[in-house]
C-alpha cells in the first residue's frame, strides 16, 4: 500500500510523505530538466515551508490530529484531511491536481482521476539553503565534523580588508579546524593538527596550521604541518 509515499526531507529534522506535501493546497509543482553527469527531468515542488506551516495548526477532519494539508477545492468546503485519510474515506484526486471530499466530488465523474498514487519520478523539494545553514550553525556550540576533521568555528569574512581572498580561497578571521591522527612520533598517542584563519594587520591574511600531542608537554622535534581542508570556503 502506497497512501503517502516515500519520505523526502524539507529542512533540518523535517520530513514529508511525498503524496502528502504534493497534495497540499500550498504547494507548486514544476518540471524542470537539471544538468548533472546524465542529464534527466524532476519535478520541484515549492512553496513546502508554508504548508508545512500550516499543517502544524490544522487539525484533520476525520482523525482529528494535527497535520492536515490537503483540503476540499469547493469554495464553500472548509475540509482539511491528512492525504491516508483522503484516501481512506472517499475523497477524489484528479489530473489536473485538483481534490474534493466524498461530499463535493460527485459532479467531475467525467474528469480523469488517480486511483495509483505511486510516484516512481524523481522529486525535489524547493528549500530556502541559505536559512538552513543558518539555523544549523546559530548555536555557537555547534560542530561540523567530517570523518577525524572538525570544523569547530567557520569564522567570519571581513570584506572591506583587502587580501581578504585570493583566486580559489576565502580566509575567514577566525576560522579554526581540528584533525586528530594517530602520533607519527609517538606510539599510543594522538596528534592534532590545528589550522585557524588570522588576518594579519597589513591586510593580507593567512591559515595558520600547528601540531600538537594530546598529553604530552614537550614541544615536537620535527612538528607536522598538516594540509587541511581547502578552507571550506572555496571561491
Amino acid at each position: 500500500m502506497v497512501q503517502g509515499g516515500r519520505l523526502l526531507n524539507a529542512g533540518i529534522d523535517i520530513w514529508v510523505h511525498i503524496n502528502c506535501i504534493a497534495w497540499s493546497g500550498e504547494t507548486v509543482e514544476l518540471d524542470v530538466v537539471i544538468p548533472l553527469d546524465d542529464i534527466h527531468a524532476c519535478t520541484v515542488i515549492s512553496k513546502v515551508s508554508q504548508a508545512c506551516s500550516r499543517g502544524r495548526k490544522m487539525r484533520c477532519t476525520v482523525c482529528s490530529e494535527r497535520g492536515a494539508t490537503v483540503g476540499c477545492y469547493h469554495g464553500k468546503c472548509t475540509a482539511n484531511v491528512h492525504f491516508g485519510c483522503a484516501v481512506r474515506t472517499g475523497w477524489r484526486f484528479f489530473e489536473n491536481g485538483m481534490v474534493y471530499c466524498e461530499a463535493h466530488g460527485t459532479g467531475y465523474e467525467g474528469a480523469p482521476r488517480i486511483h495509483d498514487f505511486l510516484v516512481a519520478r524523481s522529486v525535489l523539494l524547493e528549500r530556502d539553503e541559505d536559512s538552513l545553514a543558518a539555523k544549523a550553525l546559530a548555536d555557537d556550540g555547534v560542530r561540523i565534523r567530517c570523518g577525524s576533521l572538525t570544523v569547530c568555528t567557520l569564522g567570519e569574512v571581513i570584506h572591506d580588508r583587502p587580501r581578504f581572498h585570493d583566486k580559489k580561497l576565502i580566509y575567514p578571521e577566525g576560522f579554526l579546524t581540528r584533525r586528530h591522527f594517530w602520533c607519527v612520533h609517538y606510539l599510543r598517542r594522538f596528534s592534532c593538527a590545528i589550522c585557524k584563519g588570522i588576518l594579519l594587520g597589513s591586510g593580507g591574511a593567512i591559515l595558520q596550521a600547528s601540531t600538537v600531542v594530546s598529553h604530552h608537554q614537550r614541544p615536537l622535534p620535527n612538528p607536522c604541518l598538516v594540509c587541511m581542508v581547502p578552507c571550506l570556503w572555496t571561491m
